[in-house]
């Protein structure tokens, strides 16, 4: 009695991208947050998990970064997102903006949207064709094949 056993995946196992990658699509950080960003969804039109986490090369340092578009406020998101941050054990690094904000900042060509919009994503409300409806041309330019 007492004793434990602790198991650790072999990160370098042929599989183990894939598995990571079902897990996560699953049970995982993607699952838990969009549970917990149901409850605004009548505010958001998109959100999407950007970065490290969803290009599946994060570290057990790595935050995840979220993009938010729509009518929720800052302040409404990250109160969703407080008990997330303890039960994944990584903190959630949220970017908000309303429509008319992100269409604005994408129109006169932002790098940071433009990064991100080019980059690997994980919808977790709306999906590509919302994107691209809000963003227009430019996002076709940013990238838009590349979104998941």
């Amino acid at each position: 009695m007492g004793s434990q056993v602790f198991y650790q995946a072999n990160r370098g196992a042929p599989l183990f991208r894939e598995m990571q990658a079902l897990v996560n699509k699953t049970i995982g950080v993607f699952s838990i947050l969009r549970s917990a960003m149901q409850s605004l969804s009548k505010q958001i039109v998109v959100a999407f998990v950007y970065g490290s986490v969803a290009r599946e090369e994060e570290t057990s340092q790595s935050d995840v970064d979220l993009m938010v578009i729509g009518r929720a406020t800052l302040d409404e998101v990250l109160s969703r997102l407080s008990t997330v941050e303890k039960s994944i054990g990584r903190p959630i690094n949220p970017t908000v903006y309303s429509v008319a904000e992100f269409k604005s900042k994408l129109a006169s060509g932002n790098h940071f949207l433009t990064a991100v919009l080019k980059g690997q994503k994980v919808f977790l409300l709306g999906d590509e064709d919302e994107l691209r409806k809000m963003g227009g041309v430019r996002l076709a330019k940013a990238g838009a094949n590349q979104l998941q």
